[in-house]
This record gives structure tokens, sequence and C-alpha cells, in this order.
């Protein structure tokens, strides 16, 4: 007789404890196994890669502007400096900041530390893929093996590094002439790609942020930020704004132009604020001054241009940035849009340099419609952005590729060698932000126009001076003087910080923990090599997500993360 299909099926298994303990026992396997091979959480314990990366620190939103921004602490539990205190202020008798885009004075007697960012870190992934240049890498510390780093990677192997100017220049290693090391052929800067660029670039201004009442805000005296009212820093004859920073043009070719004269000056007297185009992080302002006057040329300016009348070749708008002694613009005519170059023409000779153009493309403006205008200027490249997709392209991309030598010589206005010969290393004018020229940014058109939400943004700049070099070797950074240059081998590293000017990176590191340099020395590295680098040994892998920000309050709410900074890492 044939079995029923129900007797024939098998009778179900029935769970015990044993099966339940395997159970866990594995899931716990694989979670160890993916933490220790594939990916682990890190948190970020300082400013060093600030904005990208918050450590500890204080945020504060400005009632006025609606501008918020991160801020190191102040108040440590103990004298290593290592332990911000959970409230901020109670030891200072409050905590003093000013809002970036305004000056405006900010007391707040009782802030909350807020934690630092939580990332997710790509394990072992260089153990099958090389590090690409500009990566954000974790790796253990040469100089204390026990404490974890992560940095910008800006050296690779048989390279050998110089950062001029704030930028980076490289060169396949072979021997240097001694002295004028920049003086060799074969350098070359190094662009960042483009999500990686518009990740880094910092806010300097931005008309969106005009204070909801004028009469707050301003600059300063030396006795304190914020007294008078607030002005915009752009300006020019016969234009026009509204209480929102809306600009209308009156006479037709007449710049509306970036001041930069106005200076915020610290109620503390420590140093300079927002309007200058310098190595200035709001992330810094601390009753301990930092060195943050290195002048930078690598700007962006943004713009929401609406047209009015027809588009035609009459009409012409002009973006410009001067700096190191040229002028770079972009230039939209009619539906054509070009990015061009030339020397800043002499002062009362009358002559106008020819200008070279770099690449050009196509737009479509429209009477009465915002288009999203930028003017990118960085790492020796212009180009021109509209609505968010670059408009000009050519044979060079927007390159202009200027060698060290060039490079110095616009920057400071003076030759390598007249700059190496007016004092001795490292007090010499390389090392004196003075001695670099500072830039400047205007924007006119030929015909009637209204410009809205105009925003200048500015570039990471790798100073030669920071405020702390933690091994006191030197005052001025590895890489950041001839003579100072590194020889990178096989399976070396250079990396530095994001926060140029509070950053403890290959600059100023010196030579390795004892254990390190035994190691390096064991692959063959001898000492003369072993200075600010990071050997293959002590990577561990590549930031990717931020999938903790620093939470948005204090209690219960601690647990909340800041959802709105969920990101990857570029």
């Amino acid at each position: 007789m044939p079995t029923s299909a129900t007797e024939s099926r098998p009778a179900p298994h029935k769970e015990t404890p044993k099966d339940t303990v395997i159970s866990v026992l594995i899931a716990f396997i694989m979670a160890f196994v993916f933490r220790a091979f594939v990916v682990e959480a890190y948190i970020i314990p300082t400013g060093s890669m600030a904005p990208t990366l918050n450590g500890a620190h204080m945020r504060f939103q400005s009632a006025q502007t609606g501008f918020n921004w991160a801020v190191t602490p102040w108040e440590f539990d103990d004298a290593t400096q290592n332990a911000p205190t959970a409230i901020q202020g109670l030891r200072s008798g409050g905590i003093t900041v000013h809002d970036p885009m305004s000056g405006q004075t900010i007391y707040t007697p009782q802030v909350p530390r807020r934690a630092g960012d939580r990332i997710l870190v790509l394990k072992y992934l260089y153990g099958v893929q090389s590090p690409a240049r500009y990566d954000a890498v974790v790796f253990k510390n040469p100089t204390d093996p026990s404490v974890n780093y992560i940095k910008r990677l800006i050296g690779l192997p048989g390279e050998q590094v110089a950062l001029i100017d704030g930028d980076v220049f490289t060169r396949q290693s072979s021997p240097l002439p001694p002295g004028d090391e920049w003086s060799a052929p074969g350098w070359a800067i190094q662009r960042k790609p483009h999500d990686v660029q518009r990740a880094l670039w910092l806010p300097v201004f931005d008309t969106l942020y005009t204070p909801a009442d004028l009469s707050l805000g301003g600059p300063g005296g030396p006795g304190g930020a914020g007294a008078g009212p607030f002005t915009q820093p752009w300006k020019g004859k016969g234009w026009t704004s509204d209480a929102r920073g809306v600009f209308t043009s009156g006479s037709p070719g007449v710049p509306l132009e970036y001041d930069t004269s106005e200076t915020f000056i610290s109620a503390r007297g420590i140093g300079r604020l927002a309007r200058q185009l310098i190595d200035y992080y709001p992330y810094n302002e601390h009753p301990r001054a930092l060195r943050h006057d290195a002048k930078v040329s690598d700007l962006r300016v943004r713009v929401g241009v609406i047209p009015e009348g027809p588009i035609d070749d009459s009409f012409e708008f002009v973006a410009m940035v001067r700096a190191r002694s040229h002028e770079f613009r972009g230039v939209i005519r009619g539906s054509s849009a070009r990015v061009e170059f030339r020397p800043m023409p002499e002062p009362g000779t009358g002559v106008e340099p020819a200008w070279t153009e770099l690449a050009s493309g196509t737009v479509a403006l429209k009477p009465g419609r915002v288009t999203a205008i930028e003017l990118w200027h960085f790492d020796q490249t212009v180009e021109l952005w509209a609505d968010g997709a670059l408009v000009t392209r050519g044979g060079t991309e927007g390159r202009y590729d200027w060698s060290p030598l060039d490079r110095v010589k616009y920057a400071t206005g003076q030759t390598l060698a007249d700059n190496l010969a007016q004092a001795t290393p490292p007090q010499h004018s390389l090392a004196n932000h003075a001695a670099y020229r500072s830039a400047a940014v205007q924007l006119s058109c030929s015909r009637r126009v209204t410009l809205t939400r105009i925003g200048l943004d500015r570039d990471v700049h790798y100073q030669s001076w920071a405020s702390q070099a933690p091994n006191g070797l030197s005052t001025v950074g590895l890489a950041t003087l001839p003579g100072r240059v590194p020889t990178l081998l096989k399976d070396q590293y250079f990396c530095l910080g994001d926060n140029s000017p509070a950053s403890s990176d290959g600059r100023y590191w010196g030579l390795p923990e004892a254990w390190v340099s035994f190691l390096m020395r064991s692959h063959g590295m001898s000492l003369a090599h072993q200075e600010g680098v990071v050997p293959h040994d002590l990577m561990l892998g590549k930031a990717f997500f931020v999938y903790f920000p620093a939470p948005a309050g204090s209690g219960w709410a601690w647990w909340i993360p800041d959802f709105g900074r969920l990101r990857f890492i570029r």
C-alpha cells in the first residue's frame, strides 16, 4: 500500500541547545573575521583631518546666518590634552567664537563636547590593491605604533615630494642637485580628482549666509569683534544688493570685486578670520594662537547668473581669479565658453598681454533663468562649470604646467635662487608667508545681470610652517623647502592632514619609534629614508564611509546620529 505524502515527510528537526550554541559561535566567528580582515570601525580622535573628518569638537550654528560649523575643544581633563571635557566652557567662563560668514561674536556659557566621527575602513585592501594618491588612509603612527592615524596619502613609493605654494609636486626618484633640489627636471604637479577636489573646497564666504539683521556682525576692532554692522565683502561701483545678498549690475562691464581689506579681529586678539584668502580654519579658533596666514591662490567662485535680454554675442560674463602674477578667467560669450590665462598687465605700461586659451565648450544661459556658474582654479588647472557639469574641455583640459621654478617665481615675485640667497634655511623667504602674493577675485558682465548666492571657496593649502612641530626638529616641514625633499623607497608613503596648520603629519614627525625604525631597516630602509614616512607594513586600510557622525545632542539624544552628515569619504 503506498505511503501518503504526509507520511513521507521527514520529521522536523528539533533544535537542541548544542545547535544554538554552535550557531552563536559561528556568528561571532564570522563577525570577528569580518572585523579583522574586511571592514572595521574607527573613531576620529582629533581634528587633523577637519573639516573632512571631525574629531572631538564643539558645534555652533548662528541664529543670524544659519551657518553651522565645528570648533576644536578648548578644555581638557588632563595635562596631556588628550581628553576634552564633556562640557566645554565651565573652566574658562564660557566659549566665545565668531561666525565665519558674518564675524558676529557668539558667546555660549556651556557647550557639550561632541564625539569624533565614526568611520568604516576597508582593511587589508592594500594587500591586493596599491594605495592611490589622495586616498584617506588609516595606519599605525610611525612615532607611536599603539596609535592609529588617519591622513590623506600624498606621496607614493619611488617618488620625491615637494610642497610648493600649498600644492603637491612629485618626480620619480633620481639623484638631486644639492641645495636647489626643486631645480631638477621631472617635477610635475599632482592634481586632485574632481570628487576629491569638490569635497575639499572650504567655504570662505557665501551670500546665502547674509545675516537676517544687518545691524549685527561685521568687522570689529582690536577690542572686540562684531561691533559694527554687517557689510557685504562683494563691492562694485554701480552694483546694488538687497538684504539677502542678491546683486544687480548697473554700469555694464564694471566688475564686482571680493574685498579682503576688512579683517575680523578676535576678542582675544589671536588672529584674523573669515574674509582673508588665507589658510584659516574656523575649526581652529582657540585661545592658543595658530599660524594661519599662508596666502591661498587655489579658489572656486560660485554664482547664480540671471541674464536680462537675449543671449547673443553681445552678452559676455566673466569670472576671474588674479593669482601668482597672472589672471585666470572663465568667459561665457553667447553660447560659447572658454577658460584662459595671461600674465598680469604691468601698471603704467599700457601693454595688455595676450590671453592663452586652455579649454573651451558650450553653455546654455537663458534670460530670467538662474544658471549656476563655477570657476575652479586649483592645482594649476582652470575649469568652468555650469549647473554642476564641466563645460570647458580641451586637449589640455584647462591645465597649465609650471615647474617648481615657475611656481616660486610667480607666487613670490622672485626666482628660487633669489629666495634661497636671502637667508639661511629654514628662515629664508619660502618659509615666510608674507613673501607670497595675495589673490583677488572679481565678476563682471557686459550687460545688465542679476547675481544670486555668490560663494567663494578655497582649497586645502599644505603650508610650510605649522603651529606645532611635535618632535621640535624644525620649524618648517619636510618637503616644504629645497634641501628637505623626502625620497620614498619601495613600500613607503607620505601622508598629510587636511587641517594643514594643525596637523601632526609627515611634515613634522621626524624619525620613527625604535621598533618601527628596526622594521624599516630590516627592509633595507636606511635612517636617511625614515623621516616622515609610513611603511607599507603599518598601513591598515582605506577610510570610505562616515557611518555615525558626531551625535546631534546630549543625554539620550547622544545615540541619535547626525544623519545629514552620513557620507562617503573622498
